[in-house]
């Protein structure tokens, strides 16, 4: 499914001015104190959420993902063809998502993958406290 990563880091303030980190930010309240200004630009919440995603960036860059795309041949015919691509990050992910018409399996895989991965290493941080 996927191979060893590069190491290649995207910086946090970088990261958070992607197009979709920003739509799953905006999603998250902000604040509940209505009269107060604000002294950064997120709030707790949305910065924890950042984070989360911001490691699973960083946990993506560099790897090889392999998965089929289909390609139309002729009006009436299409051909699936098996690549293999190295992922930049989250929103490169997310792309190839968008464009890969009708092959959600790989991408399926790929997001049960970091899922574990985050509980695992959830469980690990808990157990060591």
């Amino acid at each position: 499914m996927y191979s060893q990563k590069l190491s290649v880091v995207t910086p946090f303030v970088e990261f958070c001015k992607q197009e979709t980190v920003l739509y799953c930010i905006k999603q998250l309240r902000s604040s509940k104190f209505k009269n107060l200004i604000p002294q950064e630009k997120l709030s707790s919440t949305q910065k924890s959420y950042a984070y989360c995603l911001w490691r699973i960036n960083n946990w993506l860059e560099g790897r090889t993902f392999n998965f089929y795309q289909l390609n139309q041949v002729s009006s009436d015919s299409f051909q699936r063809e098996k690549k293999s691509i190295v992922l930049q990050g989250l929103e490169h992910f997310f792309k190839l998502y968008l464009e890969s018409h009708n092959s959600e399996q790989a991408f399926a895989k790929q997001s049960n993958t970091i899922f574990w991965i985050l509980v695992t290493k959830k469980k690990e941080q808990a157990q060591l406290i």
